[in-house]
């Protein structure tokens, strides 16, 4: 009896995981319809992010669906986002970077000024080491541009993550792990 009383319990909790864990419902599934042996690894459900990227969802999309944003604020954090790659990176390689995401300029352009905030003694000594580092005043134009837009700091790896995500599912593996990297050198 305490095995009947317990499936039920462990259906529910995977069913709640289900999102986050899609390869175990597969394993589930495969389970109780035989065995996984019948179903080859080729034949299981690709990842949803391929699929999303194949039927036409583009990253502004993705980015309001992942993070919970709206599309304002995933317009100007991209926009923010690729402004401080843009600084960083070679003309060549950010025009990698620029053919693999859509709408690049207007994501630009949607970017909030960096608003300087300079007021306090850490403020100044930010705003001098911004002065002397083309990463610091990246990173200081970032927070500034994504607090405008009604965000933390926090939110900026989160941004850069789903746009690398993007770039890899997209065909461009290599771009969105040298986009990663210019910022996290931030």
């Amino acid at each position: 009896m305490k095995t009947v009383k317990f499936i039920p319990v462990v259906m529910a909790l995977m069913l709640v995981n289900m999102p986050a864990n899609a390869g175990i419902w597969d394993s589930i599934t495969a389970y109780f319809s035989g065995s996984e042996e019948s179903q080859p690894a080729a034949a299981a459900p690709a990842v949803e992010k391929p699929n999303m990227v194949a039927t036409g969802l583009k990253l502004i999309p993705l980015l309001t669906s992942a993070l919970g944003v709206n599309s304002g604020q995933a317009e100007g954090g991209m926009g923010a986002l690729l402004q401080a790659a843009q600084s960083l990176m070679s003309g060549t390689d950010f025009g990698k970077l620029a053919a693999a995401i859509p709408n690049t300029g207007a994501l630009i352009g949607a970017a909030p000024a960096a608003k300087d905030e300079s007021s306090g003694l850490l403020g100044s000594a930010m705003k001098i080491a911004g002065e002397h580092s083309s990463s610091a005043k990246a990173g200081l134009d970032l927070v500034s541009q994504f607090k405008s837009l009604g965000m933390g700091a926090e939110m900026i790896p989160k941004f850069t993550g789903v746009a690398e995500d993007f770039l890899a599912d997209s065909g461009s593996p290599e771009l969105g792990s040298l986009f990663k990297s210019v910022l996290s050198s931030i």
